[in-house]
């Protein structure tokens, strides 16, 4: 572990959602000199410097930022939140020794403490555009006990280091680390960072334009995740996707395996009920789809039970897990069962895709949707030509937002109500709650009009269905 008593860290974006505080805690609690900056407010960061109070060394210089921020400075920590592109990560380059954000940060200390014991195996990474918390989170389910976290509120990469200096080299050579990773993450990724020993790529479609710009720029901060693989390794790839091409064409290093709903030669897929592994012309039926799974969860079960094994799982083992699967919040998730009804709180659907899968799953002339947030910079018509076709208009609540106006505007309703809060829609379908068997929140869009993120506005829905239900 790097001795950073002393160190001149800056820490850029403290933010109001937690990475920012981690990240504070880490470098606070390990004696470095630690100097925080972001362009809000003492003000608006009231609550997350209230969290920090024990930490009396930290200095905050807050309101705005500026290129003398950085100058004196060892080492650079940026909130994933800020693109690399950024001005200001520029500056730190001139003037500080290491630049990094968690996932940079993160793997040079893996490097120091694991990459050079022969006993690794590696990590494994996780990225794509849906579905990689759920696969993460059965990855970490079938090859426990494993260190998993990344992208997740409950455990990111600064509280995971944190956790790790408490177990010995010997124990964490033996679990399994199981990252998940969004693109804002990996736009740090080097060629002299650990390259994950297994990398996953669920799928990609068009989301976060309004960070990366096009879809290739986007796309091609997911290949980051392999790009610097070895022969020895493995990539996970998602064979019914359009963009899985664009991702082989590089010749990626690692051996390559796909998930798929049809054949393929090296990988496993599904034939009517049966799961399929399939190797070197040699296939083997290893178990079957369970009752009740859509379509995406099937390639998140696909892909969990292919990482596993590649990591080293017996298939009888594997298998013997799946009826013990966890839900995971806010992905389709049951939150509510009584009296004929049943509420699916889907408030990490961020893009229009997610509400496509939600609509695919639980259409029906009973099934009433949720839909609205704000806008991405995405294309809302397959989405809207998805609804006309599957969701009666009498089914359909929007809630106000950017994302919400761009959808009705594809739709070409005439005179739809619009909410303004999620307390108006609940309590509206509460009151209709005889005519529906499934309600289901899906957004498709971000949150940040009306909350402080996908997770908050999950638990707002949450807390209004005990409201009304």
């Amino acid at each position: 572990m790097e001795n950073l008593k002393g160190k001149k860290v800056i820490l850029v974006g403290l933010g109001r959602l937690g990475g920012g505080i981690a990240a504070a805690e880490y470098f606070a609690s390990h004696s470095a000199q630690l100097t925080v900056t972001d362009a809000l407010s003492a003000e608006e960061l009231k609550s997350s410097i209230q969290k920090l109070k024990k930490y009396k060394t930290i200095r905050y210089k807050l309101g705005a930022q500026c290129e003398g921020d950085f100058k004196g400075q060892d080492v650079a920590i940026f909130n994933p939140a800020i693109s690399i592109h950024s001005p200001l990560v520029q500056y730190a380059k001139k003037h500080c020794k290491e630049v990094h954000n968690d996932l940079s940060y993160f793997l040079s200390e893996m490097d120091s403490r694991l990459c050079r014991n022969d006993r690794w195996k590696g990590y494994i990474g996780i990225t794509g555009t849906r579905g990689k918390t759920t696969t993460a989170t059965w990855i970490g389910h079938f090859l426990k006990p494993v260190v998993i976290g990344g992208n997740m509120p409950q455990n990111g990469l600064f509280k995971i280091l944190r956790g790790l200096t408490s177990l010995t080299r010997l124990n964490l050579v033996k679990r399994p680390i199981v990252l998940e990773l969004s693109s804002f993450q990996l736009e740090f990724m080097r060629h002299d960072l650990p390259a994950p020993h297994i990398a996953v790529i669920t799928n990609l479609h068009q989301d976060h334009l309004n960070r990366h710009g096009t879809l290739k720029k986007y796309r091609d901060t997911k290949a980051l995740l392999f790009k610097y693989q070895q022969k020895s390794d493995f990539l996970i790839l998602n064979a019914d996707n359009p963009h899985t091409k664009e991702f082989l064409k590089p010749k990626p290093q690692a051996s390559v395996y796909h998930v798929s709903m049809k054949k393929v030669g090296y990988g496993m897929y599904r034939k009517g009920k049966n799961i399929v592994f399939a190797k070197n012309r040699k296939e083997e039926i290893v178990g079957k789809i369970p009752a009740g799974y859509s379509a995406h969860m099937q390639y998140n079960l696909l892909t969990a039970l292919l990482v596993a094994h590649l990591y080293g799982a017996e298939w009888n083992a594997l298998l013997r897990k799946i009826p013990t699967l966890p839900q995971v919040p806010f992905r389709q998730e049951l939150v509510y069962k009584k009296r004929g009804l049943e509420m699916y709180n889907d408030s990490a659907s961020t893009s229009p895709e997610g509400v496509m899968a939600a609509i695919d799953r639980f259409k029906g002339h009973k099934t009433a949707f949720i839909f609205g947030g704000t806008d991405k910079l995405l294309d809302f018509k397959p989405l809207a030509k998805a609804i006309k076709k599957y969701v009666p208009l009498k089914n359909a609540y929007f809630l106000e937002g950017s994302g919400t106006f761009k959808l009705l505007k594809e739709l070409k309703y005439k005179k739809i109500q619009v909410y303004d809060t999620l307390d108006e829609i609940l309590k509206e379908t509460a009151s209709n709650k005889k005519k529906f068997n499934k309600i289901v929140f899906t957004p498709g869009a971000a949150s940040f009009e009306k909350f402080r993120n996908e997770f908050d506005r999950g638990k707002q829905f949450n807390r209004l269905v005990r409201k009304y239900f």
